[in-house]
């Protein structure tokens, strides 16, 4: 029970996306769930995709969760048949993204948000710079902070570099009153 919608990256030419957790499934307690249970049975996640820029998503694919975290909010799901249900066709190579690391990465640095905020039939694309880094325990880049633009939406999307590489999934901050906060922070995709 529950729904959401997100944005999302293809990241495995097998039908492998990479999106967050929160929009596959629960990052706290509500009344669809506690945290950590999925939206709905996790089994049949709808994916949608464009032919082009100027093209609205349209249902294409059903994914299931095959990973999943939600202290990283992160969620990896696998396409495993059309829309309708039907099989996958032998031999279907899907479009990818190259995945980049964050090592080297320096602030300032220009990245591109990319996905599809809440009422854009569209894809959106944002611009903007690193303006740091939130480090974890063992100093390695837990979070990525920019400036560029994230609506709600974009989250699970893509972060990409100069050259055209996923560098990080935009990620919602909501706060205690479940409202959103300007949305800034994108988890590393290593």
């Amino acid at each position: 029970s529950g729904s959401s919608t997100g944005s999302g990256a293809m990241i495995d030419p097998r039908g492998y996306v990479l999106t967050n957790f929160h929009v596959v499934g629960q990052t706290r307690w509500s009344p669809m769930g506690m945290p950590g249970a999925f939206l709905g049975d996790g089994q049949h996640v709808q994916i949608a995709t464009v032919d082009d820029a100027r093209s609205a998503a349209q249902p294409r694919w059903i994914a299931r969760v095959v990973r999943a975290d939600v202290r990283l909010d992160l969620a990896l799901l696998r396409i495993v048949s059309r829309a309708d249900g039907t099989p996958i066709p032998a031999g279907t190579a899907f479009g990818t993204i190259e995945l980049a690391s964050t090592e080297g990465m320096q602030p300032g640095a220009a990245l591109w948000a990319f996905g599809f905020p809440l009422g854009v039939r569209t894809i959106n694309v944002t611009g903007g710079h690193t303006t740091g880094f939130q480090m974890n325990a063992r100093n390695q880049v837990a979070w990525i902070r920019t400036d560029a633009e994230f609506n709600p939406g974009n989250s699970g999307g893509m972060l990409v570099d100069r050259q055209g590489r996923l560098v990080a999934v935009p990620t919602a901050v909501v706060d205690s009153d479940d409202t959103l906060e300007p949305i800034e922070l994108a988890r590393p995709v290593e």
